[in-house]
């Protein structure tokens, strides 16, 4: 099977069999536009033909023989918006980045007793992360002509349901449920777009994709499309990055979570087949992933932008987040070299911690004697920090402790930063072998629509704490206070 996963920075293709062995490995990058103003774009239309890129390279730079794909699975950031035409795709915006927080003024006219219900109803902040504000602003800013016949030709959704119309022959533009329980249009327990959602939004409904499970057959692949693949292999399983991610790990367990640390930090935790009940304020309420005949539900809890914040690092010292960390690992005590310097990393807020957290992040204790490596040290620590609240709050709603913490994704194989996030956790962080868990779930899936046993990912040795209990918790404690204090400088509440 080969798995695809369109990602905030790169477009990844992995072949996998039915025992999990990975036959090949491809990739593409993407970029995206940082506007001053604090919008952040991408190209839609460069999403899709990163796809065909991965794919060419990984069969360039393998012995796999293409005729022997036998289906196809797509895993796509979530929450990133696109309008297009149906009648030819189209597209007539900039996607809206899961990232991009433009529509935050305009989800401030709802009233509170609408934000109150969305957010129950639906399991999410009612924030402008998600999708239902950035269609809502789409539908705003697209031709006159074209919203004349909205009803007809005007398609409003995530970046899933462009790549489905793009990579499907004949296929219209559809979404996972994954996926669409994370728009704030649909109510959880439900597999269709809430009418009064919809209305609170201004969304006409037929502007909008049929959901759909995450495993079936949601057409063929199209002739020419992601070469040199033969036309005709069907589409089997579609879903959100993070969900196959954690379809992946084959951890389907109450009381396990995995973690990966991408364009931003993600924890998951199965919540099982019941709809989870409205509780933690801090923690996502949504679906796993569903067949025509299950549902699986999750707990989530995330750090937007720590990946992101790496990046503006580098950019800053002309030095990879690697050599940082090196350059600080020096140090034999990293938590007393540390002090007081504190790292929030809220350039796309802090997600479920602090919903209505400005885009912006903020550094307490600053000093002239501070540099590249103390700076990546406590940022690294700050993203620890903001995930130990979340794994607190997932076992509250749980009402036990995690056995399991799976961890993934670019950052968690380098040793010093996964040791330090060991630290500050206070837990056994296990390694996933295959970096790509994402694309590699997005095959699992694909294995699992067909029929056969869905392979996993195995597992490498845990790295554990080296940092007292105590130690650590005074550290999140003191991080926590300053979490507070700038929650309340933005004039949000805890």
């Amino acid at each position: 099977m080969l798995g695809l996963d369109q990602g905030t920075g790169s477009s990844r293709a992995i072949l996998v069999d039915s025992r999990g062995k990975v036959h090949g490995l491809g990739t593409a990058s993407v970029p995206r536009v940082e506007h001053p103003q604090g919008w952040i774009d991408q190209d839609p239309v460069r999403c899709l033909r990163s796809l065909g890129l991965a794919v060419r390279r990984l069969f360039q730079s393998s012995s796999a023989d293409p005729h022997q794909v036998e289906g196809i699975g797509l895993a796509c950031q979530r929450s990133t918006t696109v309008a297009f035409r149906r009648s030819d795709r189209q597209a007539l915006l900039p996607a809206i980045s899961w990232q991009c927080l433009r529509t935050q003024p305009w989800m401030e006219t709802l009233s509170e007793r609408s934000r109150k219900g969305i957010g129950q109803r639906s399991g999410l902040p009612v924030v402008a992360h998600y999708a239902a504000s950035k269609m809502r602003w789409a539908l705003d800013h697209v031709p006159t002509t074209v919203r004349r016949n909205a009803a007809t030709d005007l398609h409003l959704g995530t970046l899933d349901s462009f790549l489905v119309a793009g990579v499907a022959d004949h296929q219209e533009p559809r979404t996972d449920l994954s996926q669409a329980t994370r728009t704030l249009l649909v109510e959880l327990g439900q597999s269709r777009w809430s009418a009064r959602h919809l209305r609170l939004f201004g969304l006409p409904r037929e502007c909008l994709p049929p959901i759909v499970p995450s495993m079936g057959e949601y057409g063929r692949l199209r002739r020419g499309m992601l070469r040199p693949l033969r036309s005709g292999i069907p589409l089997l399983a579609l879903a959100g990055d993070q969900q196959a991610a954690l379809f992946a790990s084959g951890m389907r367990q109450r009381g396990t979570a995995k973690i990966t640390y991408g364009s931003g930090a993600f924890l998951l935790a199965p919540a099982g087949p019941t709809c989870p009940p409205v509780g933690e304020a801090a923690l996502i309420r949504s679906v796993a992933w569903n067949s025509s005949s299950s549902v699986e539900y999750l707990y989530e809890t995330n750090v937007p932008s720590a990946g992101s914040v790496f990046r503006w690092l580098e950019r800053l010292t002309g030095t990879s987040i690697d050599e940082l960390l090196r350059r600080a690992s020096a140090k034999r005590d990293w938590l007393e070299a540390l002090q007081p310097l504190l790292f929030f990393p809220s350039f796309a807020g802090l997600g479920p911690l602090a919903p209505h957290l400005g885009a912006s992040g903020r550094i307490d204790g600053l000093t002239h004697g501070d540099d590249g490596p103390r700076l990546a040290l406590s940022l690294a620590a700050g993203i620890g920090a903001a995930l130990a609240e979340g794994t607190q709050s997932v076992e509250r709603a749980l009402g036990r402790r995690l056995a399991t913490l799976l961890v993934d994704g670019g950052s968690a194989r380098d040793r010093r930063f996964l040791q330090l996030q060991s630290d500050v956790l206070h837990r056994a962080l296990t390694p996933a072998r295959e970096a790509e868990g994402t694309a590699f779930g997005a095959a699992a899936m694909a294995w699992q629509a067909a029929g056969s046993d869905a392979p996993r990912i195995s597992r490498a040795t845990p790295t554990r704490p080296r940092l007292s209990a105590q130690r650590a918790r005074t550290f999140r404690q003191c991080w926590r206070r300053g979490l507070d204090a700038l929650i309340q400088d933005f004039g949000d509440s805890p």
